[in-house]
């Protein structure tokens, strides 16, 4: 009697066992990409990237440049420098500069003559008008400026 009572146990166990495996195997099928409806269609994402301009001899160029005229003019020691370019429009640049060992730093602005950048101001307020004179910067960048008596005016 205890043999019919084992072998009628693992009977029951064997069936629930397959009919776990049936369950799981619609699952994956039912889930599974290769089951698609006809005339639908599977979309698989892709990595988009963000096209980026590609710097041009001149943009390094001139990098390398107004580094070395805003390095001159900011006195900072070489290995605490740190510079960045905002905007280089060709002949007109702006950024920010700073010493390692400062919490804080400064814009920049410059202007191309010929070949050479001109660092005309490195600060963080508003620029005498006789120093940003040789260049047309846009108004968006500098508003306003101090004239010789020290009055700040709009540009």
């Amino acid at each position: 009697m205890k043999e019919i009572t084992i072998i009628k146990y693992l009977l029951s166990v064997l069936a629930g066992l397959l009919v776990l495996i049936l369950v799981i195997a619609i699952y994956l099928k039912v889930s599974s990409k290769g089951n698609i409806e006809p005339g639908r269609q599977v979309v698989t994402p892709t990595e988009t990237t963000t096209p980026t301009a590609t710097p041009t001899p001149t943009m390094i160029n001139d990098a390398v440049e107004l580094r070395k005229a805003v390095l001159a003019k900011s006195n900072i020691p070489a290995d605490k420098f740190e510079f960045s370019i905002s905007v280089n429009l060709g002949s007109l640049a702006r950024g920010t500069v700073r010493n390692a060992d400062d919490t804080g730093g400064a814009a920049w602005f410059a202007g191309k003559q010929g070949n050479m950048w001109i660092v005309t101001f490195i600060g963080q307020g508003v620029p005498y008008c006789d120093y940003i004179a040789d260049f047309n910067y846009p108004i968006t960048w500098l508003s306003h400026c101090i004239e010789s008596l020290g009055k700040t005016v709009e540009r």
